[in-house]
């Protein structure tokens, strides 16, 4: 927050546009599956964004049986966090089981996988 705090006046202006670095600095937490369409030249990538809570998963196989490429995203700061909706369970070994449940999958067996760890800032 406070990395907005110092940008209000910036924000405010009519002509402000967002850098690349407020996108980053940027969250929310995903509920349900968001979709987006990006066009590069005849190439049209489909992305989702899929929720991480457990309730969110079972709507992942819609996303994930038909797909070329997943981006598995993993707080590295999380190692000393629980999960939202079940506060006796460690976020990070909850990442790591999943990751682990994604990539061993059926569906993901023909499927180029990414993993990410963001949030190195916090983590430090």
């Amino acid at each position: 927050m406070p990395y907005f705090m110092n940008k209000i006046s910036n924000i405010l202006d009519p002509n402000y546009i967002p850098t690349f670095e407020d996108f980053l600095k940027e969250y929310s937490r995903t509920i349900g599956v968001i979709e987006a369409k990006i066009r590069d030249g005849d190439i049209e990538y489909l992305i989702f964004d899929l929720g991480g809570a457990r309730s969110e998963r079972r709507k992942w196989i819609h996303c994930i049986s038909d797909t070329s490429y997943i981006i598995f995203v993993s707080a590295i700061s999380a190692y000393n966090r629980t999960l939202f909706e079940d506060t006796h369970s460690n976020s990070l070994v909850e990442d790591i089981d999943l990751f682990s449940d994604v990539i061993g999958s059926p569906w993901s067996r023909n499927v180029q996988v990414m993993l990410v760890l963001n949030k190195i800032d916090i983590f430090r």
